[in-house]
């Protein structure tokens, strides 16, 4: 396939997994001939949710091989990819009581509202945004890590899966001819996944009426009509698992699908400075490293979709600023003050006004 191709020629290996022990041990071990040690000081899993071929996987296993290099071998991390140590909920729970050492997944709002805060509809609507609003001395950045530290979770950063659009299968009406336009009253039903603030993007942000359907079933109802679109992946995501399915690819960014890489604190914390500042650069490259492939990825599934006919519709700047404006306005002086509190909101808006 043509995405991992891309994603090979970015990372330039291919790197191969390993499922090993992850629990830490006590005493230094032994160095052999090249320098490395038999027996690590440090095992740690490292806890994913994509595919064994994925974006984040590789970034993952990269960033593993390059800390075990420049430990000479002190700290070993196992990459556990696909969910394999428990859906993401699970893994944070785990994480912060340190059964699980790291994770490269969703963040939870399991125990606090701010924790879902970087799903907030249209805070960032491409990778320099991104990089704006979610990178190192940011407000979200320096406030979000505060708020994990207290959970006991250390965070090294964020990273996006992609940018949230609509695959449909059937439009409805005129709305092919108002696509964009948020004061048209839409006819297509699109599915939200169970997050009140996607419902709003959809239902009153873009004026689409929206359902809500579990994943499991949102490919049959697609199918029989039950809904005729549906809202919660990218460009890749409409691709790789609905392009058999679906005529039309709306390019709306109404979400970012962000990821916190994450250690437990008092593990983080306990280690000698040399290896935190190793593990913090490591992390670091990890991120930048994988938002490069998406960008690659992205462009890819784009052209991929279009390949196969299906229509593909992407907002002008003018559009999107339009949408994001009312998203601010609408959503995020309402419902978002509310979820989360005024101050956390004007932060916010002081953040991505320039981007309008």
């Amino acid at each position: 396939m043509k995405k991992f191709f891309s994603i090979c020629m970015l990372f330039a290996l291919v790197v191969s997994l390993t499922a090993c022990g992850d629990t830490a041990e006590e005493s230094p071990g032994t160095s052999d001939s090249g320098g490395m040690k038999d027996t690590p000081t440090y095992t740690f899993s490292f806890a994913g949710i994509g595919g064994t071929e994925t974006i984040d996987t590789i970034a993952m296993q990269n960033a593993a091989d390059k800390i075990y290099e420049q430990t000479n071998g002190d700290i070993k991390i196992n990459v556990f990819p696909a969910s394999q140590l428990g859906d993401y909920i699970q893994v944070y729970d785990e994480i912060m009581n340190g059964s699980i050492e790291m994770g490269l997944i969703p963040p939870a709002d399991t125990y606090d509202s701010f924790g879902g805060i970087p799903y907030l509809p249209y805070l960032c609507t491409n990778l320099d945004q991104f990089r704006t609003v979610f990178g190192e001395g940011s407000w979200l950045y320096d406030e979000y890590k505060e708020f994990q530290a207290g959970y006991g979770v250390h965070n090294f950063g964020f990273w996006t899966n992609g940018f949230t659009g609509f695959g449909i299968v059937d439009m409805k009406g005129d709305d092919i001819d108002h696509l964009f336009d948020t004061e048209y009253a839409h006819q297509t039903m699109i599915r939200v996944p169970g997050l009140e603030s996607q419902k709003i993007a959809v239902s009153e942000i873009m004026n689409y009426p929206s359902t809500t359907i579990p994943y499991a079933d949102l490919y049959s109802a697609m199918q029989t009509g039950v809904c005729d679109g549906w809202v919660g992946g990218g460009a890749y995501s409409n691709y790789s698992v609905m392009a058999d399915l679906i005529n039309y690819f709306l390019d709306l960014r109404t979400s970012t699908d962000a990821y916190v890489c994450i250690m437990n604190k008092d593990l983080f914390d306990s280690l000698p400075a040399e290896y935190q500042t190793i593990m913090t650069n490591a992390m670091n490259e990890m991120i930048e490293e994988a938002l490069g492939a998406l960008e690659v990825q992205d462009e890819q599934a784009i052209s991929d979709l279009q390949e196969l006919g299906i229509e593909v519709y992407i907002p002008t700047d003018e559009e999107m600023a339009a949408i994001m404006s009312k998203a601010i306005d609408q959503l995020w002086g309402t419902w978002g003050v509310e979820t989360y509190g005024q101050d956390v909101i004007d932060h916010l808006k002081a953040e991505v006004e320039q981007f309008l």
